[in-house]
């Protein structure tokens, strides 16, 4: 019957045979495997039963336990207890009957599930019971029975875990647990049987025979979890038994045993019964948790296990049929293949193909002969074919040769083109020369940059473009640099035709011949004269001012490094003059920017003519300027220099139909005496400015070591200042009363900062108020007495007294506060201290800094209800047009025309000019300073009736000056 059979076939027949034995084989062992995995399923699905019904079976015994010893002392006890443990054991039910309602994909058995259904019955009385006992209707045993009946009925159902497994750990593991949980009811009966007789304080005998009963079933049940738990399980087991709790409950069933039923007995009451015994049970729990966790790990772990094994054994069952299959298959087909291959091999040779191959393995054993023939029949065709492709090849060879020459040819010519073009039409001026220098070709940008046309320089050399701005040495670098390097490239003056100088960017390259020796020389060259000229532009703006053309100080810096190098190689010395104009910004606020920087330029021009032509003098921002001489004899030739700039600078000019008079402050710092570096030589000679102007103005003054020191005390004057303010601590108020001159009476108060400093105790205002306006911290500090004084005045007005105006002075910077006038709003309603009862006080140069915008400021501070008044008045350069316009109500008369008031007939006009002129304009009129009656009686006599001085008081503490307030 199988001869009849194709080969491949009967082949495939003898491999599947033993396939089909192995897969028989192996499907018995993997349905085994199957088995189990699906056992240790019904076995993870009832160590989930276990948690949820050994949950619910300890809190129905709790449940028990509670009620029992509720009953049992007569409702007196335990009530809120019974009640907590019944929402528990909702809870737990809960969970349980969520667990059996999705049973049917647990893989839980009809007996079991039947179980289930007895033990959710009995649960559906739970109800009825628990009023029962609340009520107290029932007998007292009879709810505990219930509970037990109800806790049976759930063991029984868990009782069947210990029948699922075969695997001998999983069902040693399982029994423990079997026996843990029975002992736990065990312990709870016993637990509600004390409770019910400890309550009552007898046990009649049917109540004490179910007391001691118990105590046998939860020794053998302990006994079989201590045989089958792990060891360590068994000695937590040990440990317990031998606590002092469970001694405890010992002791008390021996008393109760020795008492006998209906007699009295001696004891704790019911709920320590109850506390006693629920730690003991709560222990087991504990260890029943334990027991459940490892039952579910080693239940998962072996479930893993089993499924993992199934699957490879599945996959080496599988494997194992491939093999076989792969390898009969392979033997079939190596059978096809050869014959496959030969019959192919011969219908390539056939029809001409020699690239056809052959492999030996193709053509095992018998098949050999059939490979050398194949391969003696390819090589003679070969040979064949290799004649004709060679006739073939040498043809084509010859073909592609005249090709290549044709495309040459035709690039040659192109390129040729394209230079020609590029020599005609770029912008770059190209000059070809021979090897002796005559001009042998020239472009037309040759002729566009110098003016010279093509027949004007053939035949001539380059020199005809010579600008003589270069020395010989130049020219000679440029053909060192050609010969050596091949080419030179760099900036070169020329002249054009019509004379003029450019200058050119140029490269020139040399172009040797086929033996490497130069041939010709190719200059091309750019004009960038424009650009140069731009550079220099550049660099000039880069290192001056625009505006007088001075040395900026980036230029100064450099100048005066340089100077000072110099002096320290030859022993000489170096000045800096630091000069600080006198009244520039006045003019500058007053006439205008275009009217200062004239003035600018002008004091530029007489700087310069005052200094040698070796000095510098720059600019260094606003109208600073910083001069440096060096090569000088002595000191006194410096000063000499800084008394002619000076006198120079205090010569009248007139600018925009104005004569304008000012002058300067010089200081002066000497290198090496005074610094050793640029920077703090400069600074120096600032500070020196700076004391040149404290004295007075129009002068000079040198550097001295006392003004370094002062400038540091200065810092750290400013440094303790800013912490204070930070800190909010030195600062308090002083109050100076300004007085009726005719009356006495206190007509209002001006308030005066003071300060303490942390180290130098209470200074002058003259001492930090400076630094503060020069630092910026007046504005902080402003506003911290604006707001003290508001404070100030409502303690007052608290206290009972009668608070007249409060001046409180504004300082320029803070005056120039854009949040100045929020910032007075904001303390005034915080103190709730009327508009009305302050007075602000500028001084009449901060008003004519900015006249347009101090009445704006000063319009939105009257807005509010505040008084304006105007301090040191007469001092100034006030315009009348001005003061008119200024929502001004006092003018105050500054100390320095008081002082000398009865013996100085100008300072008397002064004033006499100052209270006409605020009776003019309806103003108050203040004089400051006032120290002598006669002072008074004189300005009494001129109209002015209202002062301050030390006449009447000196400035005074809140406390003193409430002393003013009260004789007001």
């Amino acid at each position: 019957m199988f001869s009849r059979l194709r080969l491949s076939t009967r082949i495939h027949l003898a491999v599947a045979l033993p396939a089909i034995a192995l897969f028989v084989v192996t499907a018995g062992h993997l349905d085994g495997k199957r088995r189990q995995v699906e056992e240790l399923g019904r076995v993870r699905a009832m160590a989930d039963l276990a948690q949820v019904g050994g949950a619910l079976i300890h809190r129905l015994a709790v449940e028990r336990g509670t009620t029992a010893t509720f009953l049992g002392s007569r409702g007196r006890q335990f009530r809120t207890e019974m009640e907590t443990a019944r929402r528990n054991t909702d809870l737990a039910l809960n969970t349980w009957s969520h667990f059996v309602r999705g049973s049917q994909d647990r893989g839980i058995d009809d007996g079991l599930r039947q179980d289930i259904e007895k033990a959710m019955g009995a649960l559906g009385r739970i109800d009825e019971q628990r009023h029962r006992a609340s009520t107290q209707v029932v007998d007292l045993q009879a709810p505990s029975a219930y509970y037990t009946d109800t806790n049976a009925l759930l063991l029984r159902a868990l009782m069947r875990f210990g029948r699922v497994s075969t695997d001998v750990d999983l069902a040693t593991l399982v029994s423990a647990y079997v026996g843990l949980i029975q002992a736990k009811e065990s312990l709870g009966q016993h637990r509600a049987a004390g409770a019910l007789g400890f309550s009552a304080g007898t046990f009649d005998s049917a109540l004490l025979q179910r007391f001691l009963t118990t105590v046998g079933a939860q020794n053998a049940y302990l006994a079989q979890f201590s045989e089958y738990a792990p060891p360590d399980m068994a000695e937590h087991l040990r440990s317990l038994r031998a606590s002092p709790a469970m001694l405890e409950v010992e002791r008390l069933r021996a008393e109760v045993a020795r008492t006998g039923p209906g007699r009295p007995v001696a004891g704790p009451g019911g709920a320590d019964w109850f506390n006693t015994v629920t730690q003991l049970i709560d222990n087991l729990d504990a260890i029943a948790h334990t027991v459940e966790e490892r039952i579910v790990t080693t239940s998962e772990q072996a479930y893993r296990d089993a499924l993992a094994e199934l699957r490879l054994t599945a996959a080496l069952t599988v494997l194992f049929l491939a093999s076989i299959l792969g390898i009969g298959y392979g033997i079939a087909r190596g059978i096809r293949d050869t014959l496959t291959a030969s019959s192919q091999a011969l219908q390539s040779l056939a029809q001409g193909n020699t690239r056809v191959e052959f492999r030996a393995v193709d053509f095992p054993g018998e098949t050999q002969p059939i490979y050398h023939a194949l391969v003696t029949f390819r090589e003679s065709l070969i040979g064949t074919q290799r004649l004709t492709d060679e006739l073939t090849q040498a043809r084509d060879e010859l073909s592609l040769i005249n090709s290549r020459l044709e495309q040459r040819v035709s690039e040659r010519t192109a390129e040729l083109r394209l230079a020609a073009s590029v020599f005609e039409n770029t912008a770059e001026g190209i000059m070809v020369t021979d090897t002796q220098g005559t001009i042998i070709s020239v472009n037309p940008a040759f002729s566009s940059i110098t003016g010279y046309r093509a027949d004007e320089v053939m035949g001539r050399t380059p020199r005809l473009l010579k600008s003589d701005h270069h020395p010989a040495e130049f020219y000679a670098t440029m053909w060192d640099d050609l010969h050596a390097k091949g080419y030179w490239e760099g900036q070169v003056w020329n002249r054009r035709k019509d004379g003029e100088a450019f200058l050119e960017w140029q490269t020139i390259s040399v172009v040797p011949d086929q033996a490497g020796k130069p041939l010709r020389y190719v200059a091309v060259f750019n004009d960038v004269t424009e650009l140069h000229h731009k550079d220099e532009r550049l660099r000039h703006q880069a290192y001056h001012d625009a505006l007088t053309g001075l040395p900026n100080r980036s230029l100064l810096q450099d100048r005066l490094g340089h100077a000072m190098d110099l002096a320290a190689r030859d022993g000489g010395a170096v000045a800096a003059m630091v000069l600080d104009l006198d009244n520039f910004k006045l003019v500058n606020d007053s006439l205008g920017h275009d009217v200062g920087d004239q003035l600018l330029q002008e004091i530029a021009r007489r700087l310069v003519a005052c200094l040698r032509q070796s000095d510098t003098v720059a600019r260094t921002g606003g109208d600073e300027f910083v001069v440096i001489l060096a090569d000088f004899t002595d000191a006194a030739e410096i000063a000499h220099t800084a008394e002619r700039i000076n006198l120079a600078l205090a010569q009248p000019l007139r600018l925009a139909g104005q004569e304008i008079h000012t002058g300067g402050s010089v200081g002066i710092a000497l290198y090496p005496q005074d610094a050793q570096d640029p920077s703090t030589l400069v600074k120096h000679a600032d500070m020196a400015m700076y004391q040149a102007k404290a004295d007075g103005r129009g002068t000079y003054r040198f550097f001295d070591p006392e003004m370094n020191r002062r400038s540091a005390t200065r810092m750290a004057m400013e440094t303790a200042l800013r912490r204070s303010l930070q800190a909010g601590d030195g600062f308090h108020l002083a109050f100076q009363p300004k007085i009726d001159l005719q009356s006495g009476r206190t007509l209002g108060l001006e308030a005066l900062v003071r300060w303490t400093h942390p180290e130098l105790g209470p200074l002058s205002p003259a001492e930090f108020i400076p630094i503060a306006e020069d630092s910026g911290l007046i504005v902080a500090l402003g506003n911290w007495v604006i707001s003290a004084s508001c404070r100030q005045m409502r303690l007052w007005r608290e206290a009972g007294y009668a608070v007249p105006d409060v001046a409180i002075n504004l300082s320029p910077r803070q005056f120039g506060d854009a949040q100045l006038v929020d910032t007075i709003h904001r303390h005034l309603d915080e103190a709730g201290i009327p508009a009305s009862s302050l007075e602000l006080e500028v001084t009449e140069s901060t008003v004519m800094s900015d006249p347009e915008k101090a009445i704006a400021t000063l319009e939105r501070i009257h807005a509010l209800g505040a008084h304006i008044a105007v301090d040191d008045f007469g001092t100034g350069y006030s315009s009348l047009s001005y003061l008119k316009r200024l929502p001004l109500d006092t003018l105050k008369i500054d100390r320095s025309f008081v002082r000398d008031l009865c013996t100085d007939a100008e300072d008397a006009a002064i004033a006499r000019t100052i209270v006409a002129l605020g009776q003019t304009l309806g103003l108050e009129i203040v004089a400051e300073g006032i120290e002598t009656d006669a002072q008074r009686d004189m300005l009494l006599a001129m109209g002015c009736t209202v002062g301050q001085g030390y006449l009447f008081a000196r400035p005074q503490s809140p406390e003193e000056a409430a002393r003013f307030l009260a004789a007001a």
